[in-house]
């Protein structure tokens, strides 16, 4: 279900990124709001809170980090959907989905480059989309 959750996130983050250049801040908080609860609740009595519920949020805090050091360059918005994705899944994937995603970013950069066309701009939500799908569906936790 987190695979999917995280999917659903991306996808409505991602059209509202092409399209306006904004993600969906009232979804993305009630789904870091749901994500969070869950977390919490389903820690177990004693257990370390660092792998179970830091580590998976550590690329949004990133994230958000690069954003207030960019002075907004990279949006905060951004950071928020990475945040409340780290609730609904574990470190791993969504690391290796934000590194892909900044990889397909540098790619097609230098794509349109070559032909002479840059973008001063670049909505990162359908990137971290397309690598979540690539990583997640088409070769599930095989990249390392």
């Amino acid at each position: 279900m987190g695979k999917a959750a995280v999917l659903l996130l991306l996808l409505v983050n991602a059209a509202g990124d092409i399209r306006r250049r904004e993600i969906s801040l009232s979804f993305t908080m009630g789904f870091l709001t749901v994500g969070a609860a869950c977390r919490l609740l389903c820690l177990k009595a004693g257990s370390w809170l660092l792998p179970g519920l830091l580590l998976p949020l550590m690329p949004g805090f990133s994230l958000l980090l690069l954003s207030w050091f960019s002075s907004g360059k990279i949006g905060a918005g951004d950071g928020l959907v990475v945040l409340a994705a780290g609730f609904w899944t574990e470190a791993e994937p969504l690391l290796y989905a934000c590194l892909g995603a900044f990889l397909l970013v540098v790619l097609a950069e230098a794509l349109l480059r070559l032909f002479r066309r840059s973008r001063k701009e670049w909505p990162f939500m359908p990137f971290l989309c397309a690598a979540w799908v690539f990583y997640e569906w088409v070769f599930p936790g095989r990249i390392v």
